[in-house]
């Protein structure tokens, strides 16, 4: 079985969130959740924070979606098995069996998992 991977060139990003905005709008994410946080250098999703000093200023994003781990925390908080990993890597949530207890959000090592206070759901890339 093929195993998928994602790779983001962390020297490219100029955290212009065109990858949350083009996810939100592809998966129709809710108002308010993001499944791919841009986070900058003080590990904000504040936009435009410069670290260093003059002349030496720059600034630092990272991009934090689902790492889509070998072996996924968030699978074995989950009392009714709403997350689990396919045969190809992908952690999914079916959000039919999942209950909103918010579990995997705080198994989570990344915080890529959000709840959906609406429909009370947990959310995730």
């Amino acid at each position: 079985m093929t195993k998928y991977g994602f790779a983001i060139n962390l020297h490219r990003c100029i955290g212009c969130r065109t990858c949350t905005i083009s996810c939100k709008m592809e998966n129709v994410v809710a108002a308010g959740l993001q499944r791919i946080r841009v986070l900058n250098a003080a590990e904000e999703t504040t936009y435009d924070v410069a670290t260093g000093d003059y002349p030496n200023v720059k600034l630092e994003w990272t991009p934090v979606p689902c790492q889509h781990c070998d072996e996924p925390p968030c699978i074995a908080v989950c009392p009714v098995a709403a997350t689990s990993k396919r045969e190809d890597g992908i952690v999914v949530v079916d959000v039919d069996l999942c209950i909103g207890c918010g579990l995997c959000v705080d198994a989570c090592p990344y915080g890529s998992r959000q709840m959906d206070e609406t429909a009370l759901k947990v959310d995730k890339c």
